[in-house]
């Protein structure tokens, strides 16, 4: 049997409770971020089609 189709809900500034409780919390004051200088090219391949890398001083 075919499923019903159901109305999206609406996009809303906040977002929707999620059921049940919590199993996991995180804060960005708990995440590091890493960079390295790297060569575009080796980066390109890695990128959605349609994409570039960010060049900075000639590196990504």
């Amino acid at each position: 049997m075919a499923e019903a189709c159901r109305t999206p809900d609406p996009i809303t500034v906040t977002a929707p409770p999620l059921p049940g409780r919590p199993i996991l919390g995180r804060r960005w004051s708990d995440v590091t971020f890493l960079h390295w200088r790297v060569d575009p090219a080796r980066v390109a391949p890695l990128l959605p089609a349609g994409t570039r890398p960010d060049v900075f001083e000639g590196e990504s």
